[in-house]
């Protein structure tokens, strides 16, 4: 995803340079190089093609952190969700990320990825949470730690 593209500075002015910069989110290991090497080759093209030139610099790199869906904890969770909202939350591949890709590689400490909200509304200029959706998981998380 393009998240930010900065270049020029007046609309009828052609820039000297130009930047973009992506939000690559890659979910396998094995996958990274891979991504990376995509970017080059296409940026390298399109710079060729246009009589550019073509850098990539990472800004931010996180592996993803990887962990199964059961243990102590996972199941007194999953049970603690069950029992307040009569339903069984997803597990498996967050589509998104969160602070823990910054915590876990520094302290070793597992990490549950749990709260109210949509997903698909975050990050967005009309971004809310549902008060039910709070008291929810205020009620999930006092079950939990009791």
């Amino acid at each position: 995803m393009v998240g930010q593209f900065r270049g020029g500075r007046r609309v009828n002015v052609v820039p000297g340079r130009s930047r973009a910069e992506l939000d690559v989110r890659v979910v396998r290991p094995e996958d990274h190089d891979a991504v990376l090497e995509s970017i080059d080759r296409i940026g390298k093209e399109e710079a060729a093609s246009s009589g550019s030139k073509f850098e990539r610099r990472v800004m931010s790199d996180h592996p993803p952190i990887v962990g199964g869906p059961s243990g102590p904890d996972v199941d007194s969770l999953l049970r603690a969700v069950i029992e307040v909202t009569g339903r069984e939350p997803p597990t498996g591949i967050s589509p998104f990320s969160t602070d823990a890709v910054s915590i876990v590689p520094r302290l070793a400490v597992p990490v549950l990825i749990y709260g109210p909200g949509d997903i698909a509304r975050a990050h967005r200029p009309d971004e809310f949470v549902e008060l039910e959706a709070l008291h929810e998981a205020f009620e999930v998380f006092l079950r939990f730690l009791e």
